[in-house]
């Protein structure tokens, strides 16, 4: 599907759901886009309001406890820590949504931190894992294509430095990230199937990339294992050929529990038994 096919059915569904309050400025209104470098054949620049809608939140009071502790998670600044929200530190009920600004967003939508002191160094963004609600620090971007919304993800998450410079401003407390200009930032929308092989190949190289980091943080644990072992065989802690000291391979079990705030238990010892019949035994 060509980038302008597939831009053409997100915008007439976006217009299905459009209501008048939400309604954002026409298109019509807008200059024409001044292309920032040539794209591949098939590609189009699009304006990020062209692609999605954006929904904000809100607090249900706290001081009426019917409306907290409810089946649903409701994000705020504090759980964008992953790439996908599944759980939340805080939960709604349905009668706290129809008592507040909050409403229930679709899975798959993109969320960011708009409002926080965290936008000084970063701009948090990660992906709805279910149907949620956000609190009024957050904005978040469906355009009812999977792939899309995804595409966005990777697109904020690759671009942190240069948005963060481009759209928040400082307020008396924290700053804030300026979605209204947002909305007519220039990304490049490709082919829908160009699309998905642009984020199967990012993927990959996440996958790598994540991959290093567990190898590297296995080497820190055997760095550190090492310095165990040594510290232990310079306070004469080691062991020798005394069959009743530990053994090495007891010895690394013991600290490798250690390292992982386990408590190692070492094997209780078979004793051979005889049975009435005369046959032996192990306990």
């Amino acid at each position: 599907e060509p980038a302008d096919k597939l831009l053409e059915r997100i915008q007439a569904e976006k217009e299905q759901l459009e209501t008048s309050k939400r309604r954002r400025k026409n298109q019509a209104d807008l200059p024409p886009i001044d292309p920032p470098y040539e794209l591949p054949k098939g590609w189009r620049w699009v304006r990020v309001g062209e692609l999605f809608d954006v929904q904000g939140g809100g607090t249900p009071s706290k001081q009426t406890s019917a409306y907290w502790n409810g089946p649903i998670p409701w994000i705020s600044p504090k759980d964008m820590k992953s790439r996908v929200i599944e759980e939340t530190v805080n939960t709604i009920t349905e009668i706290g949504i129809k008592n507040s600004t909050a409403t229930l967003i679709q899975k798959g939508s993109v969320a960011i931190v708009v409002r926080s002191g965290i936008l000084n160094r970063a701009l948090p963004v990660a992906i709805l894992g279910q149907d949620s609600t956000v609190n009024q620090d957050m904005k978040v971007f469906n355009s009812k294509e999977q792939v899309v919304n995804e595409y966005l993800y990777w697109y904020i998450s690759g671009h942190q430095e240069f948005l963060l410079s481009k759209f928040t401003k400082s307020g008396t407390t924290v700053k804030s990230f300026l979605t209204e200009y947002f909305l007519e930032h220039l990304i490049p929308l490709p082919p829908k199937f160009e699309l998905e092989e642009v984020l199967k190949e990012i993927e990959k190289l996440i996958g790598n990339e994540e991959l290093i980091k567990k190898l590297l943080e296995q080497e820190n644990q055997l760095n550190s294992l090492t310095q165990s072992i040594l510290s232990k065989a310079f306070r004469g802690e080691l062991g020798t050929h005394d069959p009743e000291e530990e053994s090495a391979m007891e010895l690394l079990k013991e600290v490798l529990a250690e390292k992982n705030g386990r408590t190692y238990e070492p094997p209780r010892e078979e004793i051979p038994q005889v049975a009435e019949q005369g046959e032996l035994y192990l306990t």
